[in-house]
């Protein structure tokens, strides 16, 4: 927070469990067993973003409800995927981060796995697209979304933000 030019304080919870930020800023909150990870941001610069760990856990017997059989082949070419094992987990990543970008904007608490659907883009992102009908925010604001993964200190992080809207999405 201070490096973003606001005191450091605790952030609250609301009344759903989710992080109840400074106003002007935005953020994300993950962890694994091991490790906490939080995505913080201006929102003159991103209207929303959100973070999740993958932290290698096996989905065991939840891949089909997390990620379709095209989501999987497709990353299965990104760098940090290699397989299709670890490619669902990149999946289930990406989706609890958009999860967590889309909620505060659109207030959908009850967004599901197969509600989107994700490609990559360039550079390694992933662009996300809705497969189900949403409402008209929801959709919109999914439609906005972008991720990626990023290593740090030997994690794999999945990040999603939100450009504000004056701003153009690269």
């Amino acid at each position: 927070m201070s490096d973003l030019g606001y005191p450091e304080s605790a952030i609250l919870q609301q009344p759903n469990g989710a992080p109840a930020w400074p106003a002007g800023l935005c953020g994300s909150i993950a962890h694994s067993a091991s490790h906490v990870a939080v995505a913080m941001a201006l929102t003159s610069q991103l209207r929303s973003v959100g973070i999740d760990i993958e932290d290698g856990r096996s989905l065991d017997g939840a891949t089909n409800d997390v990620a379709t059989a095209e989501e999987i082949d497709c990353l299965v070419a990104h760098p940090l995927a290699g397989n299709a094992e670890r490619a669902a987990r990149l999946v289930f990543s990406a989706k609890e981060a958009i999860y967590k970008c889309q909620a505060p904007l659109s207030g959908n608490a009850c967004l599901s796995f197969t509600e989107v659907r994700l490609e990559m883009a360039a550079g390694g992102g992933l662009k996300v697209y809705p497969t189900a009908p949403l409402g008209p925010s929801t959709t919109t604001i999914i439609s906005e979304i972008s991720v990626l993964f990023k290593i740090f200190q030997g994690l794999t992080l999945a990040i999603a933000w939100i450009y504000p809207m004056s701003s153009k999405s690269v």
